[in-house]
């Protein structure tokens, strides 16, 4: 199935003039999140050369290693408590404002009682999966990126659905996509440089273009696995 890039592109700004605001908020949440962890780890990384530097006791080092151990314990557990299930919602969010204007409720109904612990399993087993594929080679790592794209978005569509289903489905998606996936990602560089002139602020208005693109091309490529029902 062929696909355009400025048809996409078209597309989305469509959807986000509907509601823009909106889904500034909804991406602006996961990128608050998705970049907890390396904020913590650098911070922490600098008063540690700091305390050797300054040949501190190694009493202080303990207390800063114990410290960085529960923050980094901490960032992990917000990543697979509160991230995956927050990414699920955001995804439900985007593809329901394909069709319309979505209800900002949605961006939280990750944490359903009903598919919580789901959502928490399907997107740690991503995660988790990526981190092993990146630590092998960067170049597969970069590849099992694209092919687990969408893992999040079917998750949206289908609560419930285990990993291997998930994963399946996104291969199977993106089987002869990921260059052009790849290619459309850079065709937002420009878009990105220009928004991290502001100390980087700029990057959270570009990234609900990005995010609602994606979910253009998602609906796209959708088969007939993924139900399209969500609410």
């Amino acid at each position: 199935m062929g696909w355009n890039r400025a048809q996409l592109k078209q597309l989305a700004k469509a959807q986000l003039g509907r509601q823009y605001f909106s889904y500034l908020l909804a991406s602006f949440l996961l990128i608050l999140l998705g970049g907890g962890a390396g904020g913590i780890t650098s911070s922490w990384n600098v008063q540690n050369n700091s305390v050797l530097n300054g040949e501190m006791s190694w009493m202080l080092s303990g207390v800063l290693a114990t410290v960085l151990a529960v923050s980094l314990l901490i960032s992990l557990g917000i990543s697979i408590f509160v991230a995956g299930p927050l990414e699920v919602g955001v995804r439900r969010f985007y593809l329901t404002g394909t069709k319309g204007i979505a209800s900002m409720n949605l961006i939280g109904s990750g944490f359903r009682k009903e598919e919580y612990m789901s959502q928490v399993s399907v997107m740690f087993i991503r995660n988790l999966f990526l981190v092993l594929w990146s630590l092998l080679l960067v170049i597969p790592g970069i590849v099992k990126a694209y092919e687990y794209r969408f893992v999040s978005y079917i998750a949206a569509e289908r609560p419930g659905i285990g990993y291997k289903e998930a994963i399946a489905i996104s291969r199977q998606m993106t089987m002869g996509h990921k260059w052009n996936m790849f290619v459309l990602d850079l065709s937002f560089l420009g878009w990105m440089l220009l928004g991290s002139l502001c100390c980087g602020i700029g990057i959270v208005f570009v990234q609900p273009y990005v995010d609602a693109t994606f979910t253009q091309l998602y609906e796209t490529l959708k088969i007939p696995e993924v139900t399209g029902t969500v609410q």
